[in-house]
């Protein structure tokens, strides 16, 4: 499929980016967390690994950002550093929230209680205002004498909007979860491949679930491609970077929608080993994204859809599909991490053979996929950019609002923005979520 030319080819080689750097961010935390346990960290006081992981949230996000700025003019680099690193600051993100959101919980009240629900949902709201506090700051201090530099700041706002995303439907999902099951769910339910059948759900739990997320996916499929047009409309920057958050935010929490009661379900029913578990319930995701993915790209290659709006409906779902498909196989990447780390313990609990793999695996791996997926996602983006810019000038058309002649459009002026910043709203204006 990958190989394959047209659009089934793009879809396939999006999908595999995704998985590849969510594989490599799985690695890297895996050896994290193994540090975590192997020195107790968690012991030393009170909110100790959490504390640890927020520390390191910051200095890699910062770190992240200094990287960045210096491959400014190395589009292929910049942007492999920015997605990969983007997986693994919201692995951290995740660790350093989770813990707190069950806290909180728990302190209002029972596990059944109204209110424990209704501050789980509160701290998503908390975490995702920490987060554009953090933001605005950079932006402030850092960003807004460099918007010049269009790819380092396109690149920058993707990987914040990732890590936002991802962390936020995270801990949203876990709120549902305790909202539906009236038990926080274990945390690290991605590094704990037995904490997603460690809770009996009972058939209504599952069919919760599963009407959860089909209307995630309708409310998506309607409201997305509006608020879409409307942002393009409106034209300013900070419109066009709330909208992004929103079409990933959206996506994520029909992607962890379906892979929870996916889960459910399957557990449900098996009861073998762990690992063959593990890699059955993979492989029917797998196969299940690669036949929506073949679907996709037949509907959209053909005259039955027509519609911008349904193509861009269509586009968006790629995300989410590669989201279930990497999580599914990272239970398996993670079990088989914990049975290297303990067959070939040579102390530290796993952690030296882990460190190792940390190294090894992604200096193998990542010139392979710097070389032909990496490149291959960026030349398909650099094609749909095109075709992007051409919709955005018909809606406006449409709308009696006449586009730039460089490729931005008049409203940024007449909602306040800057000529100067207009050369930069139009060079954020794709983003590679679709």
């Amino acid at each position: 499929m990958a190989l394959s030319e047209g659009l089934l080819g793009t879809l396939t080689m999006k999908m595999l980016d995704t998985f590849v750097s969510i594989f490599l961010a799985v690695l890297w935390f895996s050896a994290f967390n193994q540090f975590i346990r192997t020195f107790k960290v968690g012991t030393w006081f009170p909110f100790a690994a959490e504390v640890v992981c927020f520390v390191q949230v910051m200095v890699l996000y910062y770190v992240a950002m200094t990287v960045a700025w210096l491959w400014r003019d190395r589009q292929v680099h910049l942007t492999t550093f920015t997605v990969c690193g983007a997986h693994y600051i919201a692995f951290a993100g995740i660790g350093a929230t989770t813990s707190v959101q069950e806290s909180l919980s728990a302190a209002v009240g029972d596990e059944w209680s109204v209110w424990s629900s209704v501050t789980s949902f509160a701290f998503v709201v908390m975490a995702i205002g920490f987060l554009m506090v953090v933001y605005a700051l950079t932006w402030t201090f850092f960003r807004v004498d460099k918007t010049d530099d269009h790819s380092f700041q396109r690149s920058i706002d993707e990987m914040e909007i990732d890590i936002t995303g991802l962390v936020s439907s995270f801990l949203a999902t876990q709120a549902v979860r305790q909202a539906i099951t009236g038990k926080f769910p274990q945390k690290h339910f991605f590094l704990q491949s037995a904490a997603w059948r460690s809770y009996p759900s009972s058939a209504l739990q599952r069919n919760l679930m599963l009407a959860w997320s089909v209307m995630l996916t309708f409310v998506a499929a309607m409201v997305l491609p509006m608020f879409e047009e409307w942002s393009i409309k409106k034209g300013d920057r900070w419109t066009h970077l709330g909208f992004r958050f929103l079409k990933v935010f959206m996506v994520m929490m029909v992607a962890w929608g379906y892979l929870v009661w996916g889960s459910w379900q399957f557990y449900s029913q098996f009861n073998g080993d762990r690992m063959y578990g593990n890699m059955l319930f993979a492989s029917l995701c797998t196969f299940v994204v690669l036949t929506v993915l073949y679907l996709l790209s037949m509907l959209q290659e053909s005259d039955k859809v027509t519609s911008e709006t349904a193509r861009e409906t269509n586009n968006i779902t790629v995300s989410g599909l590669s989201l279930v498909a990497a999580w599914s196989w990272e239970h398996c990447f993670s079990l088989a991490f914990d049975v290297i780390g303990y067959r070939y313990d040579v102390g530290f609990e796993g952690l030296v053979p882990k460190l190792f793999m940390a190294t090894a695996i992604p200096v193998i791996l990542i010139p392979t996929y710097v070389k032909h997926v990496r490149a291959a996602v960026l030349a398909a983006e650099e094609a749909e950019e095109e075709e992007e810019e051409e919709r955005k000038v018909r809606i406006l058309e449409r709308a009696g609002m006449t586009p730039q002649a460089t490729g931005g459009t008049s409203p940024s002026r007449q909602h306040g923005q800057s000529p100067q910043s207009e050369p930069f709203a139009a060079a954020t204006a794709s983003s590679p979520l679709h």
